[in-house]
């Protein structure tokens, strides 16, 4: 299978307390349906008039509708994961950030390698100074891949065993 993933949005926190929804979205393609859906999404996209990478929020309703009929027909999962970031504050993200970059540490002990103990806590670091929107962006990535690993597996053992 073969899995694609991509983000909407900047994830950067509004100054004003409104509704910004961002996103991250995989597609996952089973293997025997690659060539297809590839051959026939890049001939949808001439007949639209774009010759390269097309922007979802560029497309028209017919356009997506075209593009989600063409994917039904084959047995392809779409995992999504969005984020009203409105709803959220710096204050709150930086807790939530130095929560988990304390939870790197914490069973960390004297038993544990010196250069072991030195990495994580180098680690540790660089996620407190990881910018707000690419900490969220990176928490609700490793959120959908997770999600997508285990429904994947689990779709595709049980239809296309294969993959």
């Amino acid at each position: 299978m073969h899995i694609f993933i991509d983000e909407s949005g900047n994830f950067v926190i509004p100054k004003t307390k409104k509704s910004k929804v961002s996103c991250v979205a995989s597609l996952t393609i089973p293997d025997k349906h690659l060539d297809a859906v590839t051959r026939n999404f890049i001939s949808l996209r001439k007949s639209w008039g774009y010759e390269e990478e097309v922007k979802g929020n560029k497309l028209s309703e017919k356009q997506i509708s075209d593009t989600i009929a063409l994917l039904r027909e084959y047995n392809v999962l779409l995992d999504i994961i969005c984020l009203n970031i409105g709803n959220h504050s710096s204050e709150n993200i930086d807790k939530y950030k130095a929560i988990q970059a304390d939870n790197l540490i914490v069973n960390l002990t004297k038993e544990h390698h010196e250069k072991l103990v030195k990495q994580i806590h180098e680690y540790r670091e660089r996620l407190l100074k990881l910018p707000n929107q690419l900490f969220i962006q990176a928490t609700i990535s490793i959120l959908l891949i997770q999600s997508v690993l285990t429904h994947s597996t689990l779709y595709y053992v049980q239809r296309i065993p294969k993959e």
